[in-house]
């Protein structure tokens, strides 16, 4: 029981993590962008 918990706990933060990384990518193609143009 307590295992699986932990194991979800660790799918949220991997989700969030992810998310967060994908949108520091988008934020920094944007900037690319806007440098370029």
């Amino acid at each position: 029981m307590n295992f699986i918990l932990i194991k979800e706990k660790h799918k949220i933060f991997k989700n969030k993590a992810l998310k967060t990384t994908a949108q520091n990518k988008k934020y920094s193609n944007n900037e690319i962008q806007n440098n370029s143009q």
